[in-house]
């Protein structure tokens, strides 16, 4: 939200973020690249609908941006865990 702060000099100065709430984008689309595209693609679809939302529903935006970095975390850590499940039943069983 805006903040409005008044100058001595009589001038308004308006700061904050104009951009709208993180969408997290850059984390959904590497984990669909690099990770999980099951789970990176449906966070990918909520940080675009973050996105979209931004100008018209500050808070809708927000809570569709927040659900698309949950989603793509859940997808980093079921990745690495089963990545080190592969890698430790692969080298630990007897030949």
């Amino acid at each position: 939200m805006p903040v409005v702060v008044m100058q001595p000099s009589g001038h308004t100065t308006i700061s904050g973020s104009r951009n709208g709430p993180n969408s997290h984008l850059c984390l959904s689309i590497m984990t669909f690249l690099f990770l999980n595209p099951i789970f990176g693609l449906v966070a990918l679809v909520f940080s675009v609908m973050s996105k979209v939302a931004a100008p018209v529903d500050w808070e809708s935006a927000r809570i569709k941006g927040r659900i698309a970095m949950f989603i793509s975390i859940t997808g980093i850590v079921i990745s690495v865990v089963a990545g080190v499940i592969v890698v430790l039943v692969f080298y630990t069983r007897d030949s």
